[in-house]
């Protein structure tokens, strides 16, 4: 049985990788939640640097965490298209977005086996999922006290409305792109390759 607020006082924050659904959602939820709002951590250079969970408990010991989990498939193509306004807008405040091939979503995907991380960022957009919400801490696997999907989210939410006996609906702001038309036989492969370790885990299916 989770504990819920009435019987702990634990903070909450996102392990969120770059491009994750829903996350502002989540944010917003917190924040206009009563029983909840003064429970979460706004950390903005846990938001800006992309932390991992290891990094949080260094920085936060006991904290809970949540994470949204999204289709790889989907959103690499997010990841373009969000990489392509910000390039067209001049908004590189937190990375040179001339370093990434953005001229068309197949040279995006194909760039993306030969992606390094560059300063200060440990991860690139390749790096999946499970990375930032699982690391091995002496003889103890830590995890994510929350995994939910994106496209799951109002459903697997409950949990988290449950854990502070709250009635306020978590509010989609966001809409997950279409991508199937987008991808062909090479970069749908190159998604499955990249992002084996994420599919395997969480169950996704192009």
């Amino acid at each position: 049985m989770i504990s819920t607020y009435k019987t702990d006082d634990s903070f909450f924050t996102l392990v969120l990788p770059p491009f994750s659904f829903y996350g502002f959602s989540v944010k917003k939820w917190f924040n206009n939640s009563d029983t909840a709002k003064f429970r979460y951590i706004k950390d903005i250079e846990i938001e800006r640097e992309f932390w991992n969970l290891q990094q949080i408990h260094d920085m936060y010991p006991g904290v809970k965490t949540i994470t949204i989990t999204v289709n790889p498939w989907a959103r690499m193509r997010y990841a373009y298209l969000e990489l392509v306004n910000m390039k067209n807008s001049g908004n590189d405040s937190y990375l040179d977005l001339n370093i990434l091939k953005l001229d068309n979503f197949e040279d995006f995907i194909s760039s993306l086996i030969e992606m390094e991380p560059v300063a200060p960022y440990w991860f690139t957009f390749a790096t999946p999922t499970s990375e930032w919400i699982e690391y091995q801490n002496n003889d103890k696997i830590e995890t994510v006290d929350f995994i939910l999907k994106a496209e799951n989210l109002e459903t697997d939410f409950k949990c988290i409305q449950d854990y502070f006996c709250s009635n306020v609906p978590c509010i989609i702001l966001e809409k997950l792109p279409n991508y199937k038309k987008f991808y062909n036989k090479k970069t749908k492969a190159i998604v499955a390759t990249v992002f084996k370790e994420d599919i395997k885990r969480f169950g996704y299916k192009f």
